[in-house]
């Protein structure tokens, strides 16, 4: 279990580009049960083109059918990133970011029984997914607290399989009139 004060402090400067992951960076089968992920730090800082940081609490890039992240009966929580310099700069997945290979698995990830709440993003604050294709399933979470500007969750490809029982509080007005995590019912 990981919990308590700041955990890890992930700091990359480049020239270039400078690219940071999470305290828990991983790209084969993960499964995380009965946790506690907080209070963690990945800052990027570029003096060139592209500053980036990914999944402050739990970065997962998984590639192939055999590699997977579950996360059940966990708490993710008041983890951070931040990016500074570059002419673009982004930080994603404060909580958790996943990302896989378009042609792995139909699931990449599954979340259960979790709270994701208060991570700190530019752009998704507590969950993000990239798969591709493939699916990532969540039932019985709640997301909540975004910070550092970004909402709950983003998606930019990949779908969500809802599987019910879940919670956001993204202000439907702000997110383009729907949560930003897209459960079917949100409550």
């Amino acid at each position: 279990e990981l919990s308590g004060p700041p955990q890890l402090m992930l700091s990359a400067t480049g020239v270039g580009s400078a690219q940071t992951n999470g305290a828990i960076s991983t790209q084969g089968l993960t499964s995380i049960t009965y946790s506690t992920i907080s209070g963690n730090e990945s800052t990027s800082n570029s003096i060139g083109s592209a500053a980036t940081s990914y999944g402050a609490g739990v970065d997962f890039e998984g590639g192939n059918d055999s590699q997977t992240l579950t996360v059940d009966e966990s708490t993710i929580a008041g983890n951070t990133n931040t990016v500074t310099g570059g002419t673009s700069a982004s930080s994603r997945g404060g909580g958790i970011y996943l990302e896989s290979d378009a042609m792995s698995t139909a699931n990449v990830g599954t979340i259960t029984n979790t709270t994701i709440d208060g991570n700190s993003a530019s752009i998704s604050s507590n969950l993000e997914w990239e798969t591709g294709t493939n699916s990532v399933t969540l039932e019985n979470d709640a997301i909540a607290d975004p910070a550092g500007g970004g909402h709950n969750c983003q998606h930019s490809n990949g779908s969500l399989v809802d599987n019910g029982h879940n919670f956001e509080d993204d202000d439907p007005s702000i997110v383009l009139g729907s949560q930003s995590c897209g459960f079917s019912d949100p409550t």
